[in-house]
């Protein structure tokens, strides 16, 4: 007999397929300072008291079971990531304000997070931010800044905007001591 019930049992993944089907909408929900694109979380509240969570990030869909729906953006986080890396991916999902600046009598060495503000957009109703470490797209990743003052030179030296999908996008820049 529960041969037949483990076969009959649906996957997380199928439960949050037929509450979508059927406009089930979650109790709590987090989207990444990036936007929905980046990553988001859904939870909804089960019977039992539990959540079924849906973590979306950069196409990639993976869910659980929890007891509480605090902290869904933990779900967006992955461990083993370069500092560099970790910098702009906490910046791309809780926002560049919640990555520390760094003091000029910090050790160092440093990044320098740039971050493009995009305006609302009218589709998704939603404003987003992405960043990156400068020189993130460069063969060897990430420019790492022996002091603070190399780091602010090269700032001063950088464009206000960039040219992204034929829009000047604004671009604040901050200095990020690694750990």
């Amino acid at each position: 007999m529960m041969d037949n019930v483990k076969e009959d049992m649906l996957s997380l993944e199928a439960v949050v397929k037929l509450l979508w089907q059927h406009d089930v909408d979650s109790q709590d929900h987090f989207t990444a300072a990036a936007g929905g694109d980046y990553g988001f979380v859904c939870a909804w509240a089960l019977p039992d008291g539990r959540f079924l969570v849906l973590c979306e990030h950069i196409g990639h869909s993976s869910y659980a079971l929890s007891d509480h729906s605090d902290y869904l953006e933990q779900y967006l986080f992955h461990p083993g990531l370069l500092d560099e890396v970790a910098i702009a991916h906490r910046a791309n999902v809780l926002g560049e304000d919640q990555v520390e600046t760094a003091a000029m009598d910090d050790l160092g060495p440093f990044v320098v997070l740039r971050t493009r503000h995009y305006e609302v957009d009218e589709e998704e109703f939603e404003r987003r931010e992405y960043s990156d470490c400068a020189g993130e797209d460069l063969p060897g990743g990430a420019i790492k800044f022996r002091s603070y003052l190399e780091a602010q030179a090269w700032i001063d030296r950088a464009p206000a905007s960039e040219l992204d999908n034929d829009n000047d996008v604004p671009l604040t820049y901050k200095i990020v001591a690694l750990p």
